[in-house]
């Protein structure tokens, strides 16, 4: 009764002395009517104490846990819990603290399976509940165990840290933001996209390259990438990050964060992260911008770990053809919006995963297959996805019947087995990839086509991601078997298969894997069509993810729902033109992957020309004049 006079008058009630009870009759009712209450009872009902039965939930009792003030605000709850419940149940975890209850979106409807019965969950207490579907406890602070699905038999808490950061609220006027958003709009697209066009028209015909002209590229990416890294961040994946790091050096608390990110990833931050740490221990006092919770100095080392990458993946391209052309595919990564934006703004490492594959294909084209394999596998620890090349050498080594080979890159994978949470988390990414576990990659999310339109989501029953992975691979052995698998096939089944995933998956930082592939097979093949596409192609992408998911308000002040251009952030049905958007830019890259070697030049012009024609058509058919 006290949480339900919270609700309705936002006042903390805790006497209750007197209760009215309303009943109104529609207007202008023909009939009249009466109203008789024979009886109000307040049933109290009883919590058990857990010894091995059914429970519908589980409640612990958190008796006085640090609480939120003006000047620090809750991140995250790490919980590590091990759960049995009956087969197929499917549970959430909520947050009681006070009249509040919160749910979250990163521990909610997770799917009861044996093999993680103990686990690692990441509490984001990010969504306020009016009605909680099972009792109340009786204490003020507490964590539920809430089966939507199936029953609880028992629940063993390990551990729970509670992750605090510094909550600011900014101050600036209408002028200053459109400031900020023309700064972002300059070093994101502006400048970047400028000179790249620069660099295709100088180099594209030359042989040799000057290293001036590669150290001006190197600094202009390093400019714009330092520029946006200081006032801007993804909120909650830079929160993320902040929690792991501070986490770390402060705490020596070695759990990163919410998977599916790897522990070897986390470390990889830290490593880059340790010089800001040295500057903290020196007495270094950061200064903070627009209410951000990192520093502007600590929003660099942040974010350093994916700029190196960045950096190396320049000059890693540039390495697989030196000369203008491959000066000029390097640059149309490096300056491409798409890689700032995920490295810079955003913080994410997905172009680390394509930098160690790059790496790996080099090594396999020069037939170093150790230092190959050995690539893979890192790669691998990095994202799931890195063990697919690396499967696919062992399979072409075992058929060249090099068998002492074979038996060194087999090796590689030793790492995996070393740190037991890599192993345990990689296992569970796999399990959800094949649809056996409910989670990311187990069916197709709003950022995807057949997740944000209804009338597709029939498609997702036959599992499109599972299906289309074991039809890539199958191509890929077969060739294999032929004996006409080499670093170019492999390139090309990559692109398939990072297509395929992100068509079917919310995989939404990760379509710089598609630039940074396609770029590598330009290179290597000789497609100038696909090479020029990618800058258009980058740039599209970079734009309605800024503008049709998160909004450009989030990504420079940490605020949802608040549009800076509302005629094209604030627009109807954003996901759908977003996810329409991909889509057939991603069947224009297929197209240009498999056939296309016009003139580059003519390809930039006729493709942003479609681009651009597609989203005019999108944004007035879905978005202005919706059916």
């Amino acid at each position: 009764m006290q949480r339900e006079a919270f609700l309705a008058t936002g006042a903390s009630i805790q006497t209750i002395s007197k209760m009215e009870l309303y009943v109104e009759d529609p207007p202008n009712s023909p009939q009249s009517f009466t109203f008789t209450l024979t009886k109000l009872s307040f049933e109290g009902y009883t919590l058990e104490t857990l010894s091995g039965n059914q429970y519908r939930a589980v409640y612990f009792d958190l008796k006085n846990i640090p609480q939120e003030n003006s000047s620090w605000s809750l991140q995250d709850i790490s919980l590590a819990v091990t759960v049995q419940a009956s087969p197929g149940s499917i549970f959430s975890i909520y947050l009681f603290n006070g009249v509040g209850i919160y749910g979250t979106s990163t521990a909610s409807l997770i799917s009861y399976n044996p093999l993680t019965a103990s686990a690692q969950y990441t509490f984001d207490p990010n969504v306020q509940l009016t009605v909680f579907p099972e009792l109340l406890p009786v204490f003020n602070e507490s964590i539920a165990f809430v089966a939507s699905k199936g029953t609880l038999q028992d629940i063993s808490m390990n551990s729970v840290i509670f992750t605090f950061l510094p909550a600011t609220t900014p101050s600036f006027s209408q002028q200053s933001l459109g400031l900020y958003y023309v700064y972002f709009i300059f070093f994101l697209f502006l400048l970047p996209i400028g000179v790249a066009i620069l660099v295709f028209r100088e180099f594209l015909s030359r042989k040799l390259v000057s290293k001036t002209g590669v150290v001006v590229v190197l600094v202009v990416g390093v400019l714009c990438r330092i520029a946006l890294a200081v006032t801007t961040a993804h909120v909650f994946d830079m929160n993320v990050l902040l929690s792991s790091t501070r986490g770390w050096f402060q705490f020596r608390n070695p759990q990163g964060g919410p998977g599916p990110t790897l522990p070897l990833t986390y470390f990889l931050y830290w490593v880059s992260y340790s010089p800001y740490a040295l500057l903290q221990l020196a007495g270094f006092q950061d200064a903070h911008l627009l209410g951000h919770a990192a520093g502007m100095v600590e929003s660099v080392f942040v974010k350093l770990f994916p700029i190196i990458i960045d950096i190396l993946m320049y000059f890693l391209l540039f390495r697989f053809r030196p000369d203008g052309v491959g000066f000029v595919w390097a640059t149309f990564y490096y300056l491409n919006p798409l890689a700032i934006f995920t490295s810079s703004v955003w913080g994410q490492y997905d172009a680390a995963t394509m930098a160690f594959i790059a790496g790996g294909v080099y090594f396999m084209s020069r037939q170093r297959y150790a230092r190959a394999a050995l690539a893979f596998v890192v790669s691998g620890m990095v994202e799931l996805v890195g063990f697919l090349p690396y499967i696919v050498l062992l399979l072409r080594v075992g058929r060249a019947r090099l068998y002492k080979t074979l038996a060194t890159i087999a090796l590689a994978v030793v790492p995996v087995f070393v740190y037991p949470p890599e192993t345990d988390l990689l296992v569970r990414v796999f399990l959800s990839s094949a649809g056996f576990l409910h989670g990311q990659f187990s069916q197709a999310g709003s950022y995807t086509l057949l997740g944000s339109f209804p009338q597709l989501s029939i498609i997702t029953q036959f599992r499109p991601l599972l299906i289309s992975q074991v039809m890539i691979f199958a191509l890929a052995s077969v060739d294999t078997y032929r004996k006409r698998m080499n670093a170019e096939m492999l390139v090309f089944y990559l692109c398939l298969s990072a297509a395929a995933l992100l068509l079917f998956t919310s995989l939404l930082a990760s379509w710089v894997w598609l630039v940074a592939l396609c770029l590598i097979y330009a290179g290597m093949k000789g497609k100038s069509d696909l090479g020029a596409f990618m800058l258009v192609f980058g740039t599209a992408v970079t734009f309605v993810e800024v503008s049709n998911t998160t909004g450009s308000a989030y990504l420079i002040l940490g605020n949802l729902g608040y549009p800076i251009v509302p005629f094209i952030e604030a627009i109807r049905n954003r996901l759908e033109i977003f996810t329409v958007m991909v889509t057939a830019l991603t069947a224009l890259v297929l197209f240009y992957l498999k056939y296309g070697s016009s003139d580059p030049r003519q390809t930039i012009i006729r493709t942003s020309a479609i681009t651009l024609s597609l989203y005019l058509l999108l944004y007035f058919w879905l978005g202005v004049y919706p059916s």
